[in-house]
């Protein structure tokens, strides 16, 4: 670290070694928390049926449909999920992912980032008929404020600017 004549341009170098930490060694092992959540919390938390519900079809005959998942979060895709400097200091997990219509009519759920981990995490037992909340997000703020990875991953990346 250069000598500093004043506070602020210390300050500033430091909020700069602080973010650079978040970004390289927090945001991977944040993500695969979150990851791990999902799969966990979210894709695991039903049991899926085979011919789960019926549908009746245009034409009056009946169809039997098992549910469809429309994105894969933990894909490393347009939808998958991504880390980005929110704002100085400040780390986000989350997906360009969004509830199609059909799913789900609200303005506070669609056309925003993060929108269908928002929904999926939402005490709104009304998203699906029968539905219930999914607290992957809960649960992973929850993992990664405890998390002794995350600690790690703090204190490997400070020590790389102190070497």
């Amino acid at each position: 670290m250069a000598f500093h004549d004043s506070a602020d341009t210390l300050f500033a170098e430091l909020q700069d070694i602080c973010d650079k930490v978040l970004e390289r060694w927090v945001a991977p092992v944040a993500t695969d928390i979150l990851r791990s959540h999902i799969v966990t919390d979210i894709y695991n938390a039903y049991t899926r049926i085979p011919n789960g519900w019926v549908t009746r079809n245009a034409d009056g005959s009946l169809s039997r449909k098992t549910y469809q998942r429309r994105y894969s979060l933990l894909d490393e895709g347009e939808n998958g999920l991504f880390a980005k400097l929110e704002n100085p200091g400040e780390l986000l997990i989350t997906s360009n992912a969004k509830p199609m219509p059909p799913v789900y009519h609200s303005k506070r759920y669609q056309d925003r980032i993060g929108s269908l981990l928002l929904l999926l995490s939402s005490d709104d037992m009304g998203a699906w008929a029968n539905g219930f909340s999914r607290p992957a997000l809960n649960n992973a703020q929850l993992d990664i404020n405890r998390n002794k990875r995350i600690r790690d991953a703090i204190q490997y990346g400070l020590d790389s600017y102190t070497r």
